[in-house]
């Protein structure tokens, strides 16, 4: 019998909001369809995001001839709404840290993006620790940290635990400010959440950093598998890639939201009043709520 290896990794658990209520409500007239909906939504997003990712690591891992298959290191698990990143790191290596940081709050975030253009609001936490994993079990000190922060976060978004907050925003060797700019908010609490918006044009900045030829290179060993994602990204997702259709879209998602709890339950009507706040903070309007970006605060700090 396979034992369980004694690993750790950055691990992130994100749950769809809104589920309960869709199962007991709005999908007594059409079950199928909204279902139907739903699991397609789900399945572009992890295409999307982790298969999009296992790709890029196997062109990287055969390119350069390496003996460890990062891909190995990147699993995900979903059960019923609740979904499972996570990715494995050595545990005395810093920038080990920091790149498992870096790529689940990638690929959480696009995640979010992907779930929020078809109008599924998520919420979640991202946290490291001791994570041991198979084809059927989990036993990870990581996930259970990562679920208390999904509980304690309250709005529609993936906020990082506060141990991971302090280990990648203080780090004084850390090579992923420059590239993360933007990526990461910290609102008045001092919470740090991931930002789903304007992520097209981060990503145009940081892969305008990279040679052009390893660019092209991976951009066709992704487009050489990941040819059916490909289609129905453009078929029903390629909006999403436009961050002012994007912003359109997802405002219209929330306008939803709020005028259909109004009245009906506080919590959750304040719930997208929050949302509302921070599309408008991210979009330059007037906003009921402050926040900030982290690495930009902490660059200007640095100078």
């Amino acid at each position: 019998m396979k034992t369980l290896e004694k690993k750790y990794s950055v691990a992130a658990f994100v749950d769809i909001l809104g589920y309960k209520d869709l199962i007991q409500n709005d999908s007594l007239e059409r079950e199928i369809e909204l279902f139907n909906d739903l699991k397609n939504t789900i399945d572009i997003a992890l295409a999307g995001t982790v298969e999009s990712a296992k790709s890029m690591f196997n062109f990287l891992d055969s390119k350069y001839e390496s003996s460890e298959r990062i891909s190995d290191r990147l699993k995900v698990k979903q059960f019923s709404d609740n979904i499972y990143f996570s990715f494995d790191y050595e545990e005395q290596s810093d920038i080990d840290l920091y790149f498992g940081i870096y790529i689940i709050s990638n690929i959480s975030s696009l995640y979010q993006r992907l779930m929020l253009g078809k109008g599924y609001f998520v919420r979640g936490g991202i946290a490291c620790g001791l994570n041991m994993v198979d084809k059927n079990f989990i036993f990870s000190t990581a996930l259970i940290k990562a679920v208390e922060t999904e509980k304690d976060t309250i709005y529609p978004r993936i906020t990082m635990h506060s141990e991971l907050k302090e280990k990648f925003l203080s780090g004084q060797e850390n090579p992923f400010k420059e590239i993360t700019q933007g990526l990461y908010i910290q609102d008045w609490a001092e919470h740090v959440f991931l930002n789903p918006y304007n992520q097209t044009s981060r990503n145009i900045k940081v892969m305008g950093s990279l040679p052009q030829d390893e660019l092209l290179q991976i951009e066709e060993a992704i487009t050489k598998t990941q040819k059916r994602v490909i289609n129905k990204m453009n078929k029903g997702f390629a909006h999403l890639f436009d961050d002012k259709q994007f912003n359109s879209i997802a405002r219209g998602h929330i306008s939803k939201k709020i005028k259909k709890y109004k009245n009906r339950n506080q919590s959750v009507y304040e719930k997208y009043l929050w949302s509302r706040n921070f599309l408008n903070w991210v979009d330059n309007k007037q906003s009921d709520l402050t926040f900030k970006y982290v690495w930009k605060q902490l660059l200007l700090t640095a100078v």
